[in-house]
């Protein structure tokens, strides 16, 4: 038995307005595969489905930084004692091919409000508590034997070299060197700061690197 109001009086925090909706379809999934560690899977495939013409547009121009290496590695070398015209040269680069060191980052900021919600979606649901999938005994805490916060660490790591540019990271003047070399400690913070992360919100970012993944993959082919 429900008693009346009793949902609407819980508190979600600043993203309520997220939470709400993403549990409701969690359960609502549930409903269905009758297991909460595969209606997280399913929410999260659904989540990168929707995100896909943002996170489609985002890759490609990872692709096209990728092809423009060349190009702004000579122009490192040719305006190596030029700094104003080095940048003003790179940054005419960036805007001939209608990209920017910064594109990648965009799907991942849009995820961390998805990533709070569920956060305390999970430790206030009540259906979630001791809820199981594979060696995980509550989806609500954090994994026991950290093999979650481990193969996420992995994805993000995987994905993050299929996204590299192949930067020379020594170039203090260049945007995109300083943005790689900054990236490159992402996956062994993330991994660290996941390992006490309720268990079901780790499943839902390693599924999330999964599925990017083979995004990535996909439009690397198709750009061949």
């Amino acid at each position: 038995m429900c008693i009346n109001g009793i949902v609407e009086s819980v508190d979600y925090g600043w993203f309520g307005f997220l939470a709400r909706p993403m549990l409701w379809s969690i359960n609502a999934i549930h409903n269905f595969v009758m297991n909460y560690g595969l209606a997280i899977i399913i929410f999260t495939i659904l989540i990168r489905i929707l995100m896909w013409p943002l996170t489609r547009k985002s890759y490609t121009s990872m692709i096209a930084m990728q092809k423009m290496q060349p190009e702004l590695q000579k122009i490192q070398k040719l305006y190596a004692n030029d700094r104003q015209r080095m940048q003003m040269e790179m940054m005419r680069v960036y805007q001939t091919h209608k990209t920017s060191p910064m594109s990648g980052c965009l799907p991942m900021l849009i995820q961390i409000p998805i990533f709070f919600a569920l956060y305390k979606a999970l430790l206030i649901s009540v259906q979630m508590r001791n809820a199981h999938f594979l060696w995980i005994s509550d989806l609500a805490t954090m994994d026991p034997y950290f093999i979650l916060p481990i193969l996420m660490g992995a994805t993000m790591w995987l994905q993050q070299y299929l996204q590299s540019n192949k930067t020379d990271t020594s170039n203090k003047n260049d945007i995109a060197a300083q943005t790689a070399k900054t990236m490159k400690w992402m996956p062994i913070l993330f991994t660290i700061m996941f390992a006490w992360m309720p268990a079901g919100l780790v499943l839902y970012w390693t599924v999330s690197n999964i599925f990017g993944i083979g995004q990535m993959l996909w439009l690397k082919r198709k750009a061949k």
